[in-house]
């Protein structure tokens, strides 16, 4: 088996990043799948239903998760301890 490329998906339903290494907890790998958007009733949303989800870009450092959307500003959102 040969590894070509290792992507996170910081957020459910929307794109992932490629990473050069990864670390792995007991809920898997570090950063993956840590987040996801919910509405305002707390009902996450999913690309199902909501396909444009797909073209919001997510970025993971050690500190921030930053979100953002072609030809749109970005947002940086704090990542708190796992």
């Amino acid at each position: 088996m040969q590894l070509t490329g290792l992507h996170l998906y910081p957020v459910k339903s929307l794109r992932g990043c490629s990473v050069p290494t990864a670390s792995v907890d007991s809920l898997g790998l570090i950063g993956d799948r840590r987040f996801l958007v919910v509405d305002e009733t707390g009902r996450f949303l999913t690309q199902r239903t909501l396909p444009r989800m797909a073209l919001i870009a997510t970025a993971l450092d050690a500190t921030h998760l930053t979100l953002s959307l072609p030809s749109s500003s970005s947002i940086r959102i704090s990542r708190a301890p796992d």
